[in-house]
């Protein structure tokens, strides 16, 4: 190609990154209005076995061949598995999230001059979580994002991920698990077990016990240690490292939920009222002193340290390298961008629950969400659908296969939705849909899907 031909290539080059980078920027803008999902999939490719490796180059820690043997099956199974998941729509694939994780991941790894090829992978999942399983990719769920307040929380986090993946924690554990296996101690006692004649419930028991106790106790190990090693790591970066503290009071809280919903505003009109006993949490039921046949001590079970102990740990480390923030920045690429893939997390995450039809979800977020963005024809639209699907549910009797069971662990603001379908008639429960769409159907009625709804239920043609 001449130089000119180049300079063109590298003008339309350019220009084509400024038109996209516009279009998210603008894209970000309208959430106060409308949502547009991002790009699903991913690189979907089945490389051969030998490319795999080829490509990767993995460092290994065993020389034990038979146990490498496996090991590398293993790692060439998660290929095959992330594949299908691509194809599943699993994976968040629009460049403008993929490339800011990457971007900030490369800043680590170049600062810390590592030279491993370390993708990141921005997965759909609403658990609110980061992980690795030892393949060169360090995944982060659309559950955490939509917490983080600052992009060195995010950088720690990927910090930590890239320790377990450095640290080799998946092969030990890989390794571990195989020795076990061939333990003979182990054998004996599973053989012994099977010879008893009376309590082998409890011998079974206390076994589970001792090998689940090994392997939190190592785990637990594997996270204080990744922990340590991230902040190693984020202190060659320019990034804040008191941010490490503020994302762990993050983890620490991150399944609390104390959102208030004002369901009247949604269901009610001036001739239909919601009954506050529809709502209204009932004591708990007797359980007549039922409790697990098989009970874990609860403390000794945790794979992960506390959060509390591991900030101690932190704060300790920051003293002991005498860290000091004042040059440091909790955002090196431009905040407007995260603060667009954080909120754009929680409406990715209203579309998730669509995907699997969790209904009852579907609606509790997207009115979660309404308080934040009140005008979003979106979450609109996503509520009214939802709720056409659970009516359609309950008078089919299927309501069960995609509703949850009202629960401690849901919060309090979802329960009652839970409670009002529960204890609501049909007629009842349709009543109210009719009230939510002859409400907001003006906000919505451009959109086929909202105009098929609402001719169905008003039997308009």
């Amino acid at each position: 190609m001449c130089m000119a031909g180049k300079l063109i290539s590298i003008k339309k080059g350019v220009l084509l990154c400024l038109l996209c980078c516009l279009t998210f920027h603008l894209k970000a803008q309208y959430y106060t209005t409308t949502y547009i999902p991002v790009k699903y999939g991913g690189n979907c490719t089945k490389p051969t076995y030998e490319n795999y490796f080829k490509k990767n180059n993995f460092q290994f820690h065993t020389t034990d061949k038979a146990i490498l043997a496996k090991y590398k099956k293993y790692l060439y199974f998660l290929q095959w598995s992330y594949a299908k998941a691509c194809k599943d729509k699993s994976f968040i694939d629009e460049p403008f999230i993929k490339n800011y994780f990457q971007k900030l991941l490369d800043t680590v790894l170049k600062a810390n001059n590592l030279k491993e090829k370390i993708q990141v992978v921005v997965t759909r999942s609403a658990v609110p979580n980061a992980y690795n399983m030892g393949d060169n990719k360090l995944f982060v769920n659309i559950g955490l994002l939509k917490h983080i307040e600052s992009e060195a929380e995010i950088a720690f986090v990927l910090c930590h991920e890239l320790s377990h993946q450095l640290l080799h924690h998946v092969e030990d554990n890989f390794i571990a698990a195989e020795l076990r296996a061939k333990d003979k101690t182990l054998k004996k006692e599973i053989k012994d077990i099977k010879k008893a004649k009376y309590n082998k419930l409890d011998m079974s028991v206390q076994l589970l016990k001792g090998i689940n106790y090994d392997f939190a106790k190592f785990s637990r190990a594997n996270e204080r240690q990744a922990d340590s090693l991230a902040i190693t790591l984020l202190n060659k970066t320019n990034y804040a490292l008191n941010e490490s503290i503020e994302m762990m009071k993050i983890l620490d809280h991150i399944e609390e939920d104390s959102t208030l919903l004002d369901y009247g505003k949604y269901f009610e009109t001036k001739e239909s009222f919601l009954d506050d006993a529809w709502m209204k949490k009932q004591p708990a039921r007797l359980d007549f002193g039922q409790k697990d046949i098989i009970e874990l001590d609860k403390d000794s079970m945790k794979t992960h340290p506390d959060v509390p102990n591991r900030i101690a740990m932190l704060q300790q480390q920051l003293k002991d390298i005498k860290a000091n923030d004042a040059e440091r920045l909790e955002y090196v690429q431009p905040k407007s961008t995260l603060d667009s893939i954080v909120l754009a997390s929680a409406f990715e995450e209203i579309e998730m629950y669509q995907k699997n039809k969790r209904y009852g979800a579907v609606v509790y977020h997207s009115m979660s969400l309404l308080d934040m963005v009140p005008e979003n024809v979106y979450l609109y639209k996503k509520i009214a659908l939802a709720l056409h699907q659970i009516v359609s549910k309950v008078k089919s009797h299927t309501a069960q296969n995609f509703l949850p069971i009202e629960s401690k662990d849901l919060p309090e603001a979802y329960n009652q939705f839970l409670r009002i379908i529960d204890r609501t008639t049909d007629t009842e429960l349709e009543t109210l849909f009719k009230n939510y769409l002859s409400t907001y159907y003006p906000k919505m009625s451009s959109d086929p899907e909202i105009q098929t709804v609402y001719n169905e239920i008003y039997k308009k043609k």
